[in-house]
């Protein structure tokens, strides 16, 4: 007979492994899903006139992401870029680059830029200048600008960060599901890719973004990344877009919920991912994940706490197994087999993920995941103690900064803003 704490040990062991077993389904059957849909044929032929909003704060790295939305293939669309202030980088560097003098304009009109590589179907870019905003997060209120540019040919419009370069059939990918009626919003994920020379932390966050990324396909857990989202023009009208971004700090999941609030399907592309720069310090990574969370605090419901009690479930399974055999008290072989169990389940995800991965990207964006993997197989409880560290703190506290302003939140739509950055 057991004793009644080698019992909770052992209970405690059994629901270790069985979450390392469901962690290496939900990435086999992402996987499927990728496949599955890469070599169907069955979605219509849809793509009509589309509007891409793109809000931007900075010129890091901006001109590459702009360079791949002026290349899309895709019959009809315009951009309309939307900034804080005609004072941000940003707007200088898109007015050059775009080939516009010396103007400045609260909204200036682009027209369609020259070059040998703009897309055919390119009918214009737009550049709004949103103004600060008071009630609700910056990004947010940059979006909104935007939306008062649309006009009644757009009947598709979409979002798009500046923090990753699209490939040029991004915009084909990302607007053709919505040809069926039942999908009201799509999305396409991203996929943190750490920068060449990176640090550990890029390794870590492109870790745990990507475990948060495989857990979605099905429709019930689906919500939208903000940076690679698409809806019908009717949509919005029927939700009473902007008002669901009303005094808020997120976008994605906000417009994610009044889309199945109204009937219908968020429907995420699992062949469609999206690389994105991976490019932190250790504070910068924990921040990050942080203000990650927080959206999922505020605006996903009590789901989003399946992160922390995950993470603390396998931390505690780990460290209670590790003690129990490098003591060599009784019941030591029990903690090997569920050790031997875990590490089994870790490794047959880590692969899997990493051929959720290949399918995906190409040489140059594999190249630079491959220390990821490495740390994937062989470091699950490193990047798990980051991954619940982060978990932790986004439950402390109601301050966080994004671009430079830090927000109080007192509630999901009571939003402060205690500081700008000069």
């Amino acid at each position: 007979m057991f004793s009644r704490a080698e019992l909770i040990l052992h209970v405690l062991w059994f629901f270790w492994v069985i979450q390392a077993a469901f962690a290496f389904r939900n990435v086999y059957m992402f996987l499927r899903r990728q496949k599955r849909r890469a070599k169907r044929g069955d979605l219509p032929a849809f793509a009509p006139p589309a509007a891409v909003i793109v809000p931007v704060k900075g010129d890091r790295g901006l001109l590459a992401h702009v360079r791949g939305l002026l290349e899309q293939r895709y019959p009809q669309y315009r951009l309309i870029f939307a900034v804080e202030s005609m004072d941000d980088p940003a707007y200088r560097a898109i007015r050059d680059y775009c080939g516009v003098g010396g103007r400045f304009a609260k909204v200036l009109d682009l027209g369609r830029p020259n070059g040998d590589r703009i897309a055919p179907g390119l009918v214009g870019v737009t550049l709004v200048s949103a103004g600060p905003a008071y009630a609700r997060a910056q990004k947010v209120h940059n979006q909104a600008a935007a939306l008062e540019q649309l006009t009644d040919h757009d009947e598709v419009v979409v979002f798009a960060d500046a923090d990753a370069v699209m490939s040029p059939d991004w915009l084909t990918r990302l607007v053709q599901p919505l040809g069926k009626r039942a999908i009201g919003l799509t999305t396409a994920w991203r996929w943190l890719v750490p920068v060449d020379g990176g640090g550990v932390a890029n390794a870590f966050v492109s870790i745990v973004n990507s475990s948060i990324v495989t857990l979605l396909g099905r429709d019930r857990r689906n919500r939208a990344w903000g940076g690679s989202m698409a809806t019908r023009r009717e949509v919005l009208e029927e939700i009473g877009m902007p008002d669901p971004w009303r005094d808020v700090f997120n976008d994605d999941v906000t417009l994610s919920n009044a889309v199945r609030s109204a009937g219908y399907r968020v429907y995420l592309a699992p062949d469609l991912l999206v690389a994105a720069d991976a490019d932190y310090t250790w504070a910068g990574a924990f921040e990050f994940g942080r203000r990650q969370y927080m959206h999922g605090r505020y605006y996903v419901g009590p789901s989003w706490m399946w992160a922390p009690i995950g993470t603390t479930l396998y931390l505690a399974g780990f460290l209670s197994a590790a003690i129990k055999l490098l003591s060599f008290t009784p019941g030591w072989g029990w903690a090997l087999g569920a050790l031997a169990l875990v590490f089994a389940l870790d490794l047959a995800r880590a692969v899997t993920r990493e051929a959720v991965a290949r399918a995906a990207f190409d040489e140059p964006v594999l190249a630079r995941l491959d220390r990821v993997w490495w740390w994937e197989r062989l470091g699950t409880p490193l990047w798990m103690a980051f991954h619940g560290a982060v978990c932790v703190s986004a439950m402390i506290g109601r301050r966080f900064t994004w671009g430079g302003i830090t927000y109080e939140v007192l509630s999901p739509r009571n939003i402060r803003i205690i500081r700008r950055a000069s």
